[in-house]
């Protein structure tokens, strides 16, 4: 590899015959190297799998600079390292939403009672499905949170418990964001 300052190499950025010129953004000097060689083994598994995500992130970022409604929404997001609509998309659909925490009265919560989850996102998180189980792992009953409104803080999404929850229960929580990414976390209650 080697690093070219002259008006030949000035500008030029490609591959010729056997050897590859790239340009550095910061405008330092050429660099030229040789072509990389194909690569003739088929991808490890964690590599396959980094790659098809990868080209479901592309494909999310395609929808969303085609999108008239959601390509103004990230290119309000857009910074001096995300610079389209685009690269915002693609690092959104890289990026899962995270599950963080959970508030609770105390045990054992009575029906219409509230239940808090915090899910926070890059991005934005879409919804929040929340299931409780009793103690043995068995269904007790599921639905969707709703987002907190202006007068709690960010993040937090509110499920009314339908019927009596005790202690040992577990609570099970799935935050999915625009792009499909889901999340989930289980505590137990207690």
């Amino acid at each position: 590899m080697a690093r070219a300052a002259n008006a030949f190499t000035q500008g030029i950025s490609g591959k010729v015959g056997g050897v590859v010129f790239r340009q550095q953004a910061d405008g330092s000097p050429a660099v030229i190297a040789a072509a990389p060689k194909p690569q003739d083994r088929k991808p490890r598994r964690r590599e396959a799998e980094n790659q098809q995500r990868f080209k479901e992130a592309v494909a999310f970022g395609n929808l969303v600079k085609r999108d008239r409604e959601l390509r103004p929404r990230y290119a309000a997001r857009q910074t001096a390292k995300l610079r389209s609509p685009y690269h915002v998309a693609l690092a959104d659909a890289r990026n899962p939403p995270r599950v963080e925490d959970y508030a609770a009265p105390l045990l054992p919560l009575a029906p219409g009672q509230t239940i808090r989850v915090r899910a926070t996102d890059d991005f934005e998180v879409m919804r929040v499905r929340v299931q409780l189980e009793a103690p043995d792992g068995t269904l007790l009953e599921e639905g969707e949170a709703v987002a907190s409104d202006a007068a709690t803080p960010a993040g937090w999404w509110h499920y009314a418990v339908r019927g009596a929850v005790g202690a040992g229960s577990g609570l099970v929580a799935t935050a999915v964001d625009r792009p499909g990414n889901a999340t989930t976390l289980r505590w137990v209650l207690g």
